[in-house]
């Protein structure tokens, strides 16, 4: 098996990913998806046995005897990480993430909708928003609506009627569950302004939501449009502040949230350093910060949210990263350290 070789392999709930293998690091794997050509960082354990066992044997990893079979990632992360700059350990990072991703949900709805929603909380869990979202029957109608009227139309559309306006909408993933990728990435020149797909899906008052998919499968709807829970205090960010799994990282696109509405892009300093140490708290706004800084050639505002590129570039690799916003009466900071999970 080589590098250019496009391989099958299956998740543990047996969805089939036709992929390319790009790298191997630790104990997650960076694949090149072949049907619509994304890159996406996993970790072993969420592939079946068998597609571990291939994955390693690329890589050169397996044993003799049957392959190395993966457990907990054991990185040089301190448990006492310092609390201003990080909201969690590594062992609450996990833990918690663990107890979310098995939720069993309410009785009453179907596999597939409590897989997404799961996934949905993860990411909120994450960003720092209310990670207890719940399913409604009506908003799960309402997106199977939603989705049934983009496949009757040929392509997405949010002016088409059947709530295709509150929700939002996808269309090629494989499941409902991948589909939330598609919108935590929100790529594509059309969405990389206002990331508006990103914004709704981390909006901190969604207290219910509910996932659709077509009859004939490839179009998808998310109900967004619920503000039924509580706001947040302070900002939240995708990648999240602390410690950030590369898992949960999809392109180049990063954001942070305002509870207030943010100033014009030109009125802001976007600063993105990577770090090369740990830092003990908070840079001032105005300290030299020890570390490589990076080109942010992009910046955008939308509602609250404000839309950076660091780089430019996919991060594929863990490091610690340091952000800091100014200008137009914002003065933010917050430290990512993006690690294998």
């Amino acid at each position: 098996m080589h590098a250019e070789d496009w391989i099958k392999l299956y998740d543990t709930d047996q969805n089939e990913i036709e992929a390319r293998i790009i790298a191997v690091k630790g104990e997650s794997v960076t694949i090149e998806v072949r049907k619509d050509k994304k890159v996406f960082h996993l970790p072993l354990k969420r592939l079946a046995e068998d597609s571990q066992k291939l994955v390693l044997n690329w890589s050169g990893q397996a044993e003799s005897g049957g392959g190395k079979k993966p457990g907990r990632k054991k990185l040089e992360i301190p448990i006492d990480l310092p609390k201003r700059l990080y909201p969690r350990s590594l062992v609450e990072l996990e833990d918690e993430l663990d107890e979310i991703l098995k939720l069993p949900g309410k009785s009453g709805y179907a596999e597939n909708q409590i897989k997404a929603l799961n996934i949905l909380n993860a990411y909120r869990f994450l960003s720092g928003v209310p990670a207890d979202l719940k399913l409604d029957k009506d908003k799960v109608s309402g997106a199977t609506d939603a989705a049934n009227a983009c496949q009757k139309h040929g392509s997405l559309s949010h002016d088409i009627g059947s709530f295709t306006d509150k929700c939002n909408l996808h269309q090629g993933q494989a499941t409902i569950a991948s589909s939330i990728s598609g919108y935590m990435d929100d790529p594509g020149p059309n969405n990389r302004n206002d990331r508006g797909h990103r914004r709704w899906c981390l909006n901190p008052p969604m207290a219910e939501v509910g996932f659709g998919e077509s009859t004939n499968k490839g179009f998808y709807a998310m109900w967004s449009m619920d503000h039924g829970g509580k706001g947040n205090k302070g900002i939240w960010a995708y990648p999240g502040e602390g410690l950030y799994p590369l898992s949960y990282l999809h392109g180049n696109g990063w954001s942070c949230y305002l509870n207030e509405k943010a100033p014009p892009a030109d009125e802001l300093k976007v600063e993105v350093y990577r770090l090369l140490e740990r830092p003990e708290k908070p840079f001032s706004s105005n300290e030299e910060i020890p570390g490589e800084a990076l080109p942010v050639s992009f910046v955008h505002t939308y509602e609250n949210g404000i839309n950076f590129e660091p780089t430019g570039k996919i991060f594929t690799d863990p490091g610690i990263f340091y952000v800091r916003i100014k200008g137009g009466g914002v003065k933010e900071a917050y430290l990512v350290e993006l690690i294998d999970l």
